[in-house]
């Protein structure tokens, strides 16, 4: 064993780099003390001491997933870690929430609110160009067929 992290019924682990530094973000989706509203860790290697350390504690709703992805900056992006948010105050329907790496203050901060469904993972690809991000909805109470909630659309994003 190299190293334990401490997480919470975590379902998703990403690692990914941001320009000299490794990260690894959970998606930690119930706690005993938080319930669902239990908190997502993000951590960095530390070269000195040869060990993961934590930097920052996510907002997170029964987090299922978590993707990294990077859009040049020439193109008007950054770093981004999009975090799939199943349940919550909204029932299913919680919204997940895409951060955006802040170079300056060497954190993620809230970038983007996205509607989703009992979320349970996001995907990121580059085609022709262009970048797509997705999510998977997995649950919706008010589905139009109350018998078959299950029967939803997933999103694909530009």
């Amino acid at each position: 064993v190299a190293q334990q992290i401490g997480t919470h019924s975590a379902l998703d682990i990403e690692s990914f780099v941001i320009g000299n530094d490794t990260y690894l973000a959970v998606a930690n989706t119930e706690s005993k003390e938080a319930g669902f509203l239990v908190k997502s860790p993000v951590f960095r290697w530390s070269e000195q001491q040869r060990r993961f350390e934590l930097i920052q504690l996510l907002n997170t709703t029964a987090a299922n997933g978590i993707t990294f992805f990077s859009i040049p900056k020439e193109r008007g992006g950054g770093d981004f870690l999009a975090i799939a948010n199943r349940w919550g105050k909204s029932g299913h329907r919680e919204p997940s929430m895409i951060y955006r790496w802040q170079q300056q203050r060497r954190r993620f901060v809230p970038f983007q609110l996205v509607p989703t469904k009992g979320a349970y993972d996001w995907e990121f690809w580059e085609h022709q160009q262009q970048y797509f991000l997705a999510v998977a909805n997995h649950w919706d109470e008010k589905a139009p067929d109350p018998k078959h909630p299950i029967a939803i659309n997933s999103t694909i994003y530009r």
